[in-house]
């Protein structure tokens, strides 16, 4: 990382050359109403179907509702690379393509409220064409009746698309050009060819070309839906060279197969325009292809420019030298193009001196890369955005909203590391067989009731102690008692309830884990007493939050705010920056559901605790021998109403935690005399941090102090890094055994993806807002 102010020319600085396209209102044009929804399920012979789009906010599907972008991604994606069909009563959506960017689609899906299984890896023999072979595919699955109705009623077909007619939704040409962009995306992330160099002319990029196979008897349909899309993209300013037609194959009924193509201009403005405007959803190797792709362009396009620039240079020069060898000295350039320049008719000019596209992506990293040629100050006396990544495990809103209470407990326990070692590895097999993790994990051995799960909302921890989950005691442990008490489950949604009833009790993805850990250093004898910490003792760390139930509120309200924004003078530059006064009746309501959400999390953490103790027991730990307390858990993702410096404010803790210095009232009188407890953790190869509150972290920070060590790599570079290595068994050989759903989390999560936290905590210290009091190494480790 280094300063704006410290840039140089020369610098080589990432840069994301893709722009998108401008704002614009959409209508409120009702694209499917519930009656039509109503007609359309009973004709598909699901009627209960309009119903289920009704209870996720789906109808009437209005041009302007907030999930409609994501609608159109899976509409155009599906069009290329889906199938949509019904089978036994079921009813089915199957995407094809990527790993990556199928798990793209199962998030659109999902903030459409529906779940899709995969994506799912299989090697399939195929018989196409006289030929046998074997290819590996990989595909989404999503099995809903009401789905299945949407995607038709906007124009998916059911079943083999080649083999009927279907126009282009007509619908499509009245939306503002940034949602058709989306449909664009969606549909040329499947069909569109990938940025590639011209075969003998690696320069110049071949025209992009989307093909779509049609038989015999759907011929001229298939003409209509291409020349249908033609229009569209030329209302977009993109521009289509043609459409051709060719016999692709007799099929086995003795049935012709076409293949249609419609392509686009191969120009370098056209190209841009594709690569920057619309670009490839779903498919992450040609997006960032198309990224690199509309970098080498404009690199091309500084490069030609500077060379007419130099051929001017050389026709003034000449005038003065009379002779083609100075000036070309002079320049820096061959004799031939100044002879070119001052005698001969130039038309265009060629790169020299310039890599080909296959030259430039050779020397490419992950991210395009360009390089500073000046550095100038301009006034500017507006606002500035801090924006931090909007994920679904840390749900918050920028600009004062936040949601989720994501956050860490500490166990601690009787146990030595002597005691652990002999049964690291059953407690390993037995800790991620009893606490889900992943995304979407779900609990199906402890479900509640829709009755118990608003009790839950409202008494968060104590609910599930209540119930024999937990001990009395590990109350007075918990940040506020494990409790918000302006908690009001009525604010909270049902899809917010259906998605937090069965994932109680489960880690999540993500950054979050449990780790068991030992005590390796004791820095503050004093703090560590008081708060039961002592060398190579055992303890374990939780974190996690309130999962999709939280991550549902956020969802809700920042849809809530978007309507409302206008009514009190906020301009919204992004959507995400979404608000309301704290005072307004929307701000008082998502106060009340953020803490319904908080009270979930402060319960999450509190099951998981329960079943973490029946995996020790479940290895041969008995509890008196195991003894796992709650030194403490606390929040670093909500917004609390605190006293500091005489009045009452809404503090908001994001990627910080509480910190409250000795002699507070808050802090358990245990801990009351050397300050609260302050988790902070590392990574899964390092160790994390047992800090205290101080008294200048009341003055300077509003009781609050760092709550971890922070990514210094980005997921996809860490997955990237960790391609060639094995960092299971790497960490196995350091003795830390790693359980987790899937080997792309570890690597997103490798040790090297983060800071050391170890240098961050020693800043907290230097800063004064924190004091280390001990340090813990893990040795076993569970992620989603």
């Amino acid at each position: 990382m280094r300063p704006i102010g410290h840039l140089a020319p020369g610098d080589r600085v990432a840069v994301h050359p893709f722009r998108g396209l401008p704002y614009e209102p959409p209508p409120e044009t009702v694209l499917l109403s519930e009656e039509e929804a109503k007609a359309l399920s009973q004709a598909l012979g699901f009627p209960q179907a309009w119903q289920e789009l009704k209870g996720r906010g789906l109808l009437p599907l209005k041009a302007s509702h907030p999930h409609l972008p994501a609608l159109l991604r899976l509409l155009g994606y599906a069009l290329g690379d889906g199938t949509l069909y019904r089978s036994g009563g079921r009813a089915y959506l199957i995407l094809y393509g990527e790993p990556e960017g199928l798990l793209e689609a199962q998030r659109d899906l999902a903030r459409l409220g529906f779940r899709a299984g995969g994506p799912y890896l299989r090697r399939r023999r195929h018989a196409f064409r006289g030929r046998v072979f074997e290819a590996a595919e990989a595909s989404l699955k999503a099995s809903s009746r009401g789905l299945l109705a949407l995607l038709h009623a906007l124009g998916l077909p059911l079943g083999p698309k080649a083999k009927q007619g279907f126009p282009l939704p007509a619908w499509l040409f009245a939306l503002p050009p940034w949602l058709r962009a989306n449909f664009l995306a969606g549909l040329f992330g499947a069909e569109l060819s990938a940025p590639a160099p011209v075969p003998g002319h690696g320069y110049n990029l071949q025209a992009p070309v989307l093909s779509q196979s049609k038989r015999q008897a759907w011929l001229q349909a298939g003409r209509l839906f291409m020349e249908d899309l033609a229009r569209l993209l030329e209302g977009m300013g993109l521009e289509v060279q043609g459409l051709y037609q060719e016999k692709d194959w007799q099929a086995p009924d003795g049935d012709t197969s076409h293949r249609l193509k419609l392509v686009l201009r191969a120009t370098p403005e056209n190209l841009l325009r594709l690569y920057e405007e619309v670009g490839y959803a779903y498919s992450p190797r040609k997006a960032r292809l198309a990224l690199h792709a509309a970098l080498y362009l404009r690199l091309k396009e500084a490069h030609l420019a500077e060379r007419a620039e130099k051929a001017a240079l050389a026709q003034a020069l000449h005038r003065d030298f009379r002779s083609p060898e100075r000036v070309a000295e002079a320049l820096g350039v061959s004799r031939r193009f100044v002879e070119r320049s001052v005698y001969g008719e130039r038309g265009s000019f060629r790169p020299w001196a310039f890599p080909t596209f296959p030259e430039y992506l050779e020397g490419a990293g992950a991210m395009p890369m360009d390089e500073v040629v000046a550095v100038e100050r301009v006034p500017y006396g507006g606002r500035v955005y801090d924006l931090t990544m909007a994920h679904p495990d840390h749900n918050f809103i920028a600009e004062g909203f936040v949601v989720s209470n994501c956050g860490v407990r500490l166990l601690t326990s009787h146990l030595t590391l002597e005691d652990l070692l002999p049964r690291q590895r059953a407690l390993a097999d037995a800790l991620y067989r009893l606490v889900p993790s992943g995304v979407g994990s779900e609990r199906k051995d402890v479900r509640f009731s829709k009755r118990e799960l608003r009790e839950i909302l409202k008494e968060g921890a104590g609910f599930l102690i209540r119930r024999g989950f937990g001990y009395p005691e590990d109350l007075r442990f918990i940040e506020s008692e494990g409790r918000l008490p302006w908690a009001n489950p009525d604010q909270v949604s049902e899809r917010a309830f259906e998605r937090g009833a069965p994932q109680i009790g489960t880690l999540g993805s993500g950054n979050h884990f449990l780790e068991v850990q030992y005590v390796d250093e004791i820095y503050d004898p004093e703090a560590a007493e008081a708060y039961g910490l002592f060398p190579n003792q055992i303890t374990v760390l939780i974190h996690t939050g309130s999962r999709g139930l939280g991550h549902q509120v956020c969802q809700d309200y920042v849809e809530r705010f978007l309507k409302v924004a206008p009514r009190y003078g906020i301009e919204l530059v992004d959507k995400q920056l979404a608000a309301a006064p704290i005072k307004s009746p929307e701000g008082e309501a998502y106060l009340q559901a953020m803490a319904a959400a908080a009270n979930f999390a402060f319960a999450n953490r509190q099951l998981i605790a329960h079943f973490v103790r029946e995996a020790f027991e479940a290895v041969g730990f008995a509890p008196r021998d195991h003894g796992l307390r709650v030194l403490y858990d606390l929040a670093h993702n909500n917004a609390k109403f605190e006293e500091h410096f005489g009045r009452r404010v809404l503090v908001h803790r994001k990627g910080a935690t509480r910190a409250f210095g000795p002699g507070h009232p808050e802090i358990p009188p245990e801990y009351r005399k050397v300050g609260q407890p302050v988790l902070v953790p590392g990574d899964m190869g390092r160790y994390s941090y047992v800090l205290a509150g101080t008294e200048k972290a009341m003055a300077v920070s509003f009781g609050s102090s760092c709550h971890g060590a922070g990514r210094k790599m980005s997921r996809h570079q860490a997955k990237k890094a960790a391609r060639e290595r094995n960092l299971v068994k790497e960490l196995a050989e350091k003795g830390i055994l790693v359980r987790a759903a899937t080997r792309a989390t570890v690597d997103e999560e490798m040790p090297e993806a983060y800071k050391d936290v170890s240098v961050v905590v020693e800043a907290v210290q230097g800063a004064g807002i924190g004091r280390k009091v001990a340090r813990l190494r893990p040795l076993i480790v569970v992620k989603g």
